[in-house]
């Protein structure tokens, strides 16, 4: 009798114990929900005054990163106009970086996805478009870039052009494969909260 007696208060004190930690994994995804939006609320609000820094450029509101030729050609278009240049070397000189593969890597991957860039080459090579052709987004790249790396070469230009489209669909597999992680890992922390709710109402 004894035996079962402090059986019973061992699994009393168990489910006691149980459900404060449930109680506290509860509050604590609250904390994080909550520490999430003040972040949000941060980029939010640093987004505006990177705007108002960049002459009132918004990169989201262009649509960039680009996933089609035609939005390019409409952006190497658009850079005809003195004054949306202007604003966007502005906005893309924040990007920095400390060589010019750096700089340009930052550069490419705010005008165009991966899976726009494996469509060209910088020369069109290898079946694929020429990079080169819209003249108004490699001088902008140019401007961009000679105004942290002022005695870089139109050579070493091209090549860091060159090498980050080349490089295009390994980046593209990488991020898809990232993406999936990220899935699988949703999905299960989905079933483990389930799982914890459904246990949570059995006490």
């Amino acid at each position: 009798m004894e035996s079962i007696a402090t059986e019973t208060v061992t699994l009393g004190q168990l489910h006691q114990t149980l459900k404060e930690v449930y109680r506290k994994l509860n509050s604590l995804t609250m904390k994080i929900t909550n520490v999430e939006a003040d972040m949000r609320a941060v980029r939010d609000c640093l987004s505006s005054e990177q705007i108002r820094a960049t002459g009132g450029i918004d990169l989201d509101e262009l649509g960039l990163p680009f996933s089609t030729s035609e939005q390019l050609k409409n952006f190497d278009r658009q850079l005809s106009d003195a004054t949306f240049r202007s604003s966007m070397v502005k906005a893309l000189i924040v990007i920095g970086g400390g060589d010019i593969q750096s700089t340009i890597s930052g550069i490419l991957v705010k005008i165009l996805r991966n899976a726009l860039a494996e469509e060209y080459s910088f020369k069109g090579r290898k079946g694929k478009m020429a990079f080169k052709d819209f003249y108004n987004v490699v001088t902008l790249i140019i401007k961009v870039v000679r105004t942290h790396k002022p005695h870089a070469t139109d050579k070493e230009i091209t090549e860091a052009n060159s090498t980050w489209l080349s490089q295009a669909k390994t980046r593209r597999i990488r991020e898809e494969a990232k993406q999936a992680r990220c899935r699988a890992e949703k999905q299960k922390e989905a079933s483990s909260r389930i799982y914890r709710e459904d246990r949570e109402s059995e006490m």
